[in-house]
């Protein structure tokens, strides 16, 4: 709601700033700004989330995204729009990580696919409707800022109902929690809530290469997805939310650390949306179309085969969890390749 406002009040900015040098360049580069901040956003806020829990962090994106459009409505400059949408898409980035940290805690492995396909249609189906609802203001005569208030207004509505209902985990309700992924980056160790500390958050991803091969394959996925919205299949829409940084975040991460996960594929992803405008742009200009789906198919059997790669690829955490810990003033690290063949002799033997 709070982030379909600006496409839906840029005609009427156009109409009031228009003559004060507010072009479609100057909302271009507003937008531009929004992405980075919610790029930067994803990565700071994922390990935000699996620290203070993800209730805490949910409710607290909806009120600074509150908070930051109410002011971009009271705004009346470049510079202060520019902040007020920087800092609103900021906020908003603590959702996601937020609600995969949630989800972590409420169900099982076998049903991460399910709820995490159910979970980024929000985004979809809130886009729309989004749309609809002050599309309808603007065509019964509401200006720019009525837009921005009723949005920041509907969303502190939907935040009020979230603040009374979404719980952290079922034992808040007394019942127990489900079991954590086998196949997570933290062991046995990733039924805990809450990290030791960053380095305990973040050392198992940075020495797990299945888990820099989803980056690879987000990356990749949503480059495509930016760069032509339009014609992609419905599954490059929702695919890097619901399956790279949804389901296989929490099947990485744990309780532990599922929104970390999610921020740092996400970041991945968005990465690649930047250098979707900036070098697809380019190419186009210079080089053509033709070379542009070239470019693009490339990127698709790259992302296919990091992907292949990532199966057969992996951890066994609880090995390596040992080592770090026997060795603790050691700034060694143990990591193991593994990949499908290795178990299946193994399990031979």
């Amino acid at each position: 709601m709070c982030r379909t406002n600006l496409s839906v009040a840029a005609p009427r900015l156009l109409a009031e700033f228009g003559g004060r040098g507010l072009d479609k360049a100057a909302l271009g580069l507003i937008s531009s700004a929004g992405v980075l901040a919610y790029a930067a956003g994803k990565l700071v806020n994922g390990a935000a989330a699996d620290v203070i829990g993800g209730r805490r962090m949910f409710l607290a994106g909806m009120i600074g995204s509150i908070a930051a459009t109410l002011a971009f409505g009271a705004s009346a400059g470049f510079a202060a729009f520019v902040a007020a949408w920087t800092i609103n898409r900021f906020a908003q980035s603590m959702g996601w990580g937020a609600l995969v940290k949630i989800a972590s805690h409420w169900y099982a492995p076998e049903r991460y696919g399910a709820v995490m396909g159910v979970l980024s249609l929000s985004f979809l189906f809130g886009d729309a409707a989004g749309r609809v609802w002050l599309g309808a203001l603007v065509s019964h005569g509401a200006g720019w800022r009525a837009v921005f208030i009723a949005s920041a207004a509907t969303l502190a509505a939907i935040a009020i109902v979230c603040a009374v209902t979404l719980r952290e985990s079922p034992r808040s309700v007394g019942v127990d929690e489900p079991p954590v992924s086998a196949r997570n980056v933290y062991g046995s160790r990733g039924n805990a809530s809450r990290p030791a500390g960053l380095r305990d958050l973040l050392a198992p991803y940075v020495r797990n290469p299945a888990f820099w091969l989803v980056c690879l394959v987000s990356l990749g996925l949503t480059l495509i997805r930016e760069s032509f919205n339009a014609w992609t299949p419905t599954y490059l829409v929702i695919g890097p939310y619901s399956l790279l940084a949804g389901a296989i975040a929490v099947d990485f991460g744990g309780r532990r650390g599922s929104a970390t996960a999610a921020g740092l594929i996400d970041t991945a992803g968005y990465l690649g949306a930047l250098a979707s405008g900036v070098v697809v742009g380019s190419v186009a200009q210079h080089l053509g179309w033709s070379v542009v789906f070239r470019l693009q198919a490339a990127v698709a059997a790259a992302s296919m085969i990091a992907c292949w790669c990532q199966t057969r690829v992996g951890v066994e955490p609880d090995t390596c969890l040992t080592q770090v810990g026997v060795e603790s003033d050691s700034s060694q690290t143990c990591v193991r390749l593994v990949t499908i063949d290795d178990k299946e002799h193994a399990h031979a033997d």
